[in-house]
């Protein structure tokens, strides 16, 4: 198992319970989903895997982070960078006054091989967002926001990630645009064979491109299953009462 998420809890101010003894696994070469609403706990499991909980946003109380068969509680989030996990979170950050290729070649920056395979990474990877590469003279500021997420992507792909975490990538797109990105993601795992991890509310756009999804409701982990058995069921219902 890549990933394992053993019965963990998080505390905010050492008072309030936002996960409450969830486990998670992920096979590695997987797509896995995270549904859930707004406020349910999704997006806290990715800061915990990837080490980015902080004072304001809880601490692990309990349980255990397993990545490739050690435990990762603790460790700092650039060393859990290196270890091969890249998460990109919600929100886009970029840095706006440099240009599309720029922006991508920043995530290289940790890595320790040559040039010449670094060249041919950033080759491979532009395959994914033919659309994105037109403008990679473009400074990231001026780019949209399905061409932003597509950027933020690419930049977490140059770390070459056995792990990728990606934090609601369909918030805030146009229908048509996150279907794109979606097809994308697939076609990354696809091809790269790289492990993911989606956080998502938008079941119908993740389940298609998953092989297993947890549901999450109020920090608890209220129904799993293989994708495929949760594509065309109503899972509204676990979806209220999560704020």
């Amino acid at each position: 198992m890549l990933l394992e998420f053993n019965e963990v809890e998080i505390l905010y101010s050492n008072i309030i319970l936002a996960l409450k003894g969830v486990t998670l696994e992920v096979s590695e070469g997987s797509i896995v989903s995270i549904l859930g609403s707004n406020g349910a706990g999704k997006s806290t499991i990715l800061k915990a895997i990837s080490g980015l909980l902080t004072t304001e946003s809880g601490r692990i109380s309990k349980g255990a982070v397993i990545f490739q068969g050690k435990r990762i509680n603790g460790v700092e989030p650039a060393v859990i960078a290196r270890s091969g996990i890249s998460m990109v979170m919600e929100g886009r950050a970029l840095f706006r006054s440099l240009t599309v290729e720029e922006n991508i070649k920043v995530g290289s920056l940790i890595r320790k091989d040559g040039k010449k395979q670094i060249a041919e990474d950033l080759e491979t990877i532009t395959r994914f967002f033919p659309r994105l590469w037109e403008r990679k003279r473009q400074t990231a500021g001026t780019l949209s926001g399905g061409e932003a997420q597509m950027l933020v992507i690419s930049m977490a792909l140059m770390t070459k990630p056995k792990l990728l975490l990606l934090d609601e990538p369909s918030l805030g797109l146009a229908p048509l645009m996150a279907e794109h990105v979606f097809e994308a993601i697939k076609k990354i795992n696809a091809d790269l064979g790289t492990t993911i991890v989606l956080v998502e509310q938008n079941a119908y756009l993740s389940l298609p491109i998953s092989d297993f999804a947890y549901v999450i409701t109020n920090g608890q982990v209220a129904l799993k299953a293989a994708a495929e058995e949760l594509e065309g069921r109503d899972i509204s219902c676990y979806y209220l009462g999560a704020n």
